[in-house]
């Protein structure tokens, strides 16, 4: 039979550690809120964003075997120089997603002359720059996918290729390589 004592002490551990995962709840919780209100979107937002950094970086060692294999190199070491990257890549752009929503909160959208509108210049560069980097990753993750021979990625680059040849500007880049 459990005394009251016994029960105290119970109770007094429970609201101790429920203490405890309420400030650390709060504390986390505010630490989010000020990330996002820096960086200018959710944190959920920016794990996928940082995931499809990850992703192209494991799909790369992947890719990097496959070739690898292709050229009858097996059982090698492979050694890697992304990882650094990767880290440096998602700092820059996150370094500049939080000057640039700070710039858009700070001094605003401007008036575009004769027409009345207003255009926040820095929100553009902000979705401009966040879109660019997504867009980046995709493809180089399909790419890496089709270089380990996956074929709905090889057939979407194929794809994607033939119609973008069709495209000036893609016409006029590949000219210049």
């Amino acid at each position: 039979m459990e005394t009251t004592f016994e029960r105290k002490k119970t109770m007094t551990e429970n609201i101790e550690g429920l203490k405890a995962v309420t400030i650390g709840g709060v504390a986390l919780g505010t630490i989010v809120k000020i990330f996002e209100s820096l960086v200018g979107m959710s944190a959920i937002a920016y794990m996928a964003l940082v995931a499809l950094f990850i992703l192209d970086f494991f799909t790369g060692i992947g890719a990097a075997v496959a070739i690898g294999r292709k050229k009858g190199v097996v059982g090698r070491i492979i050694s890697s120089k992304k990882m650094p990257r990767i880290i440096g890549k998602i700092a820059v752009i996150t370094i500049v997603l939080t000057a640039m929503n700070i710039f858009a909160k700070e001094i605003g959208a401007h008036s575009i002359p004769w027409t009345g509108m207003k255009f926040n210049y820095y929100t553009w560069i902000y979705y401009c720059v966040l879109n660019i980097s997504v867009l980046t990753q995709v493809w180089s993750v399909m790419e890496n996918l089709s270089d380990m021979e996956v074929r709905w990625a090889t057939v979407t680059i194929k794809v994607f290729e033939s119609a973008a040849g069709k495209i000036w500007i893609f016409k006029y880049l590949k000219k210049k390589k």
